[in-house]
């Protein structure tokens, strides 16, 4: 109400002249109360006209021995100046006499809430707004339930008008028609017994609502989209195909559904608002002079990556698994008698079938110890073997370990050194040629599948983020780390162990250095690739040739 800035604006909104507004400021005219208040009595406007002077009406190009200056568009507009300043001024008048005449009886609420900005917008352009998207789109059925409230619709209004800028609006206002009158009605049969109750009809709290009633579903976000949706439509901030493309990419990443074997989940309800309000403060970045919301909305939904990287998939947290104990047998029966009850020996990880139980030692079958397998025997005078009982190409390893070195061994799997080890401490594998590698040449003694962080960097965050969740993991691979994947006998253990199913996900990051676009813009390091050259430029010298040669064997 005395806010210069909105005076300002709805001059501008309205396209007052400008000769028209340097004159009312200059006249003391500020806000809309100044306004308001200076002509109660004039119905018409005329009282303000006449105050005009002739050499005015000349300035903004009116001819006066042609033209009447009250019967021009230029008065029209001014008519509306002002005819809106009361109109503003009445509303908020109407709302603070009616809070305050609350008292013991049941307040009856008024859909007015008392913020100055954004104003509210009167049923008239509500019912114009409606009228106009029937007309641009015939096929979409508006309803209560899919039309969006007064509140939202002035809200985001408000934004649209010059000199103002799009802010984020909360989920908890994104109400339809039906939504914000079943909570205003709810609101009014409440009677007043405190003095907060009091407070509250005088600030007339407006319908919201909180997070936690909130449930995440397909059918409430597809609802709450187009609601929201409609009320940006309505405004003609954007056009109603480029914004249900965008809500469909949104919806189809954020309720997409994942397998159970892949551990992974979609984002809940506070990872989703989150993300949202992240989208938005992309797209109100992006506005400027040059770029609409149609252009931001469709930057996001076809160019840019960001609604993957927000509502990519999170690994599931598997539940903690406790044993249960078995119950204890009823008194009297045989297993309750007995001193020594038998206990069903259970391994922490059990090897599978495929370990071989017995070893030809100098021409003589011998059994080979269970035990040692797990590293649970240390006896010198064991009556059995002790040797590696992994089945190699059929055969025991019948190295002096257990089996249970194979799961450590696992871990580092590009720098293991038992059952086969080679010089240097390497696992020779003997796989054939990388494109035919056989599946079982090589045995896993622990079922179990794991993750590789491949080019991990030198702190590899993926690799310890996946350790805090518990996830099996290989140990990180980069050529920092001293691991170079463009050697032949590393690139062959990483086909190896995929192929035999080792592996149960991979991340990849390869270095993009020579393939990024930033290098186009100069002035800044040379390109080797150019959109013409893809395969690399005619002027490179020898080294140039190398690195962009090493850039594509790696990608």
């Amino acid at each position: 109400m005395d806010s210069k800035a909105d005076f300002s604006a709805m001059m501008a909104e309205l396209q007052v002249h400008e000769k028209a507004q340097e004159w009312l400021g200059n006249q003391g005219f500020a806000t809309i109360s100044d306004l308001a208040f200076t002509f109660v009595n004039s119905a018409d406007g005329d009282d303000l006209l006449k105050k005009f002077p002739e050499r005015l009406w000349t300035d903004m190009g009116l001819n006066l021995d042609e033209v009447d200056p009250f019967t021009s568009v230029h008065a029209g507009k001014l008519r509306r100046l002002l005819a809106q300043c009361k109109m503003l001024v009445q509303q908020f008048s109407s709302a603070t006499t009616t809070a305050l005449a609350s008292t013991s009886m049941t307040p009856v609420a008024t859909p007015v809430w008392q913020e100055l900005a954004p104003p509210r917008l009167t049923p008239e352009a509500v019912s114009q707004m409606i009228e106009t998207f029937q007309s641009n789109f015939p096929g979409e059925l508006l309803t209560s339930e899919t039309t969006p409230s007064i509140r939202l619709l002035s809200v985001i209004h408000h934004y649209m008008k010059p000199g103002q800028a799009i802010k984020y609006i909360p989920w908890q206002i994104r109400l339809s028609q039906k939504q914000y009158q079943d909570m205003t009605e709810a609101k009014t049969h409440k009677p007043i017994r405190s003095e907060a109750q009091l407070l509250g009809a005088l600030l007339d709290e407006t319908p919201e609502i909180p997070v936690e009633n909130m449930r995440l579903s397909a059918e409430w976000l597809m609802k709450t989209q187009q609601v929201f949706r409609n009320a940006w439509v309505m405004v003609g901030a954007a056009h109603l195909q480029v914004f249900k493309k965008f809500d469909d990419k949104f919806f189809s990443l954020a309720m997409k559904r994942h397998s159970p074997e892949s551990m992974l989940r979609s984002v809940n309800l506070s990872e989703l608002l989150e993300a949202d309000k992240f989208i938005w403060g992309e797209i109100s970045a992006l506005l400027s002079p040059k770029w609409s919301l149609n252009d931001a909305l469709n930057e996001l939904t076809s160019a840019r990556a960001d609604l993957y990287g927000v509502l990519q998939p999170r690994p599931r947290t598997a539940p903690l698994k406790t044993e249960r104990q078995p119950a204890p047998p009823p008194k009297g029966s045989k297993e309750a008698i007995s001193k020594k009850p038998k206990v069903k020996q259970v391994w922490k990880d059990k090897p599978s079938s495929d370990l071989a139980t017995f070893i030809y030692i100098d021409n003589a079958k011998k059994s080979i110890c269970q035990r040692v397998q797990k590293g649970t025997c240390s006896s010198r005078t064991c009556k059995y073997a002790h040797v590696c009982a992994v089945k190699i190409n059929g055969r025991p390893c019948g190295q002096k370990h257990g089996a249970h070195a194979w799961v450590s061994n696992l871990t580092a799997f590009f720098r293991p050194s038992c059952c086969g080890g080679t010089s240097g401490g390497r696992l020779s594998l003997h796989v054939p040629h990388p494109l035919d590698p056989p599946p079982g040449s090589f045995e896993l003694p622990f079922p179990g599948r794991f993750f590789v962080d491949l080019f991990a960097g030198r702190n590899a965050p993926i690799f310890h983020a996946c350790h805090l969740l518990g996830v099996d993991l290989l140990a990180p691979l980069d050529i920092e780390l001293g691991w170079d994947i463009l050697l032949d006998a590393n690139f062959e253990r990483m086909l190896h162990a995929c192929w035999n199913g080792f592996v149960g996900g991979l991340w990849s990051a390869p270095p993009c250095r020579e393939y990024s676009r930033l290098k186009l813009r100069q002035p800044g390091p040379k390109p080797l690739r150019t959109p013409d050259h893809p395969y690399g430029r005619l002027d490179l010298t020898a080294s140039e040739q190398l690195r962009l040669q090493t850039q594509e064997t790696i990608h």
